[in-house]
C-alpha cells in the first residue's frame, strides 16, 4: 500500500522508459525455411476425358428406355454439359425433402 500511494516524478519516469528502451530493443527476426528444390511442385499431367456429345448420346439413349427421365433437359455449351431435372422428378409436390430413390 505505501507505494501505491507514491506519486511517481515525471521527469524520472521518462528517464527511466528511455533507458529501458534503449537496453531492451526486441527485434525479431524470422526464418522460413527455403526450398528444397527451384521448383519442386510436379505438373499435373491432365487427360481429356470422354467427348461430352458421347455422353449426350448415352442419356438420350437412356431417356428412350426411362419414361421418368422424359423432362430431363441436356444443354452442350463449349466444353460444359448441362443436365436440367424436373423439380417433381426430385422433389415431392410442396416438399423440400429430396425424393428417395427418385
Amino acid at each position: 500500500m505505501l507505494y501505491s500511494t507514491q506519486r511517481v516524478e515525471n521527469g524520472d519516469w521518462q528517464a527511466l522508459v528511455g533507458s529501458l528502451s534503449q537496453s531492451l530493443q526486441f527485434e525479431k527476426s524470422v526464418e522460413f525455411a527455403k526450398p528444397a528444390a527451384e521448383k519442386n511442385a510436379k505438373l499435373l499431367n491432365r487427360q481429356k476425358g470422354a467427348a461430352l456429345s458421347y455422353l449426350e448420346t448415352l442419356f438420350r439413349a437412356l431417356q428412350k428406355t426411362e419414361p421418368a427421365l422424359s423432362g430431363v433437359t441436356l444443354q452442350q455449351q463449349e466444353d460444359r454439359l448441362f443436365v436440367s431435372f424436373p423439380s417433381d422428378l426430385l422433389f415431392a409436390l410442396g416438399r423440400a425433402d429430396p425424393v428417395v430413390g427418385g
